[in-house]
């Protein structure tokens, strides 16, 4: 099972059993993960795009570095509205 499954498992284990406060920070720590590994993409991307000497245009105007970010920034708003209950 992949460590994502293995989390969601662990936040919905915490709401049946520990209660709401737990399930929260379960769900917080999935989100940050999945910030932190999209960070990593993001990161992968840019670097990848430095290097290819055949792109042309603006790293920014990449469409897979662009669903990226808009992955990113859909998981900050998620996380934020999480940590707020």
């Amino acid at each position: 099972m992949s460590s994502f499954n293995e989390s969601l498992e662990r936040a919905e284990q915490a709401g049946h059993h520990r209660g709401r406060s737990e399930f929260c920070m379960e769900t917080i720590r999935i989100v940050y993960d999945q910030v932190m590994d999209i960070n990593e993409s993001i990161t992968a991307r840019t670097q990848e795009l430095n290097t290819d000497e055949s792109f042309t245009g603006y790293i920014a105007d990449d469409v897979r570095l662009i669903k990226l970010r808009a992955m990113r920034e859909a998981l900050d708003a998620a996380h934020k509205k999480i940590i707020a209950l």
